[in-house]
């Protein structure tokens, strides 16, 4: 059993918002990949023998578009009822899902805000939505988070951590959408989020990059400049060999030459454009 300290479970692939630079490519309107239910649960099934996620994360896109987030939530506590369960959203859909509540409340699972901008109509929004799904002011028992930028409230027996983002999202493209080239070792450094493996299409995956880099393909047309980076990463499947398993758990969470995608330095995207 391999412990994950982060596993990423990425359900939609649309958002309302359109960040510059976003990590899954949503502003870029590609077309992922959106498990059904059953196959989330097949999915779960299929790995929980394998590996032991210390934090699973729901993810999208932006969560709160689909339809029937509730059933993702209860598949993956019932799959991994030890896991620390988070959803993660902008919060801007919040009011469009009040049954949730009692979701998150059931299942333990931690309502995450990733708190995108200072524009003043996103916090309007952002302050709407969080009123009228909680009631009131959520600035209850307030405790520092595992992240340096977030705090953690508890309000009606749910937990809500509110992420600061606003100077934590990293640029992963160049202008133009093209990669950076870089020398893989300096970017994996440079790299946040080394320790966020994905589970997507069923695949165990590198990172949200190395996940949707398909999807990204199908969408843009500057193949070319990608075309050293096709076919050079390969994800693990559950039915691969108990060898290939070895090897590439060995391997995961070391800097890979798929690496060179990103920037070999930390380019913080401090004024990006979100509608």
């Amino acid at each position: 059993m391999i412990d994950l300290k982060v596993l990423d479970f990425p359900i939609i692939s649309k958002c309302n918002l359109k960040c510059d630079n976003c990590c899954s490519y949503s502003n870029l309107n590609i077309k992922g990949k959106v498990p059904s239910i059953s196959s989330a649960k097949n999915d779960f099934s299929n790995w929980k023998s394998y590996i032991n996620p210390l934090r699973l994360h729901i993810v999208g896109g932006e969560p709160f578009l689909h339809k029937e987030l509730a059933a993702y939530i209860y598949a993956a506590r019932e799959a991994f009822p030890n896991t620390d369960l988070r959803v993660f959203t902008n919060g801007l859909l919040l009011k469009k899902q009040l049954k949730l509540k009692e979701v998150l409340k059931e299942t333990k699972c931690m309502l995450v805000i990733s708190v995108h901008s200072t524009d003043l109509k996103y916090k309007q929004l952002l302050h709407d939505n969080l009123n009228e799904f909680f009631g009131d002011t959520i600035e209850t028992n307030k405790e520092k988070s595992i992240v340096s930028f977030a705090y953690v409230y508890e309000k009606n027996g749910i937990k809500i951590e509110l992420r600061n983002m606003v100077k934590h999202w990293a640029q992963i493209y160049k202008e133009g959408i093209k990669p950076f080239n870089s020398n893989y070792k300096d970017a994996h450094n440079a790299c946040m989020w080394t320790d966020y493996t994905q589970l997507y299409e069923g695949k165990l995956w590198k990172c949200t990059q190395t996940a949707f880099f398909n999807d990204l393909m199908r969408r843009i047309n500057n193949h070319k400049d990608w075309e050293q980076y096709k076919n050079k990463y390969i994800p693990l499947s559950h039915d691969d060999s108990e060898i290939v398993k070895e090897q590439w758990f060995s391997e995961f969470l070391n800097p890979e030459p798929i690496c060179s995608m990103c920037s070999g330095k930390l380019i913080k995207n401090t004024h990006k454009k979100i509608w």
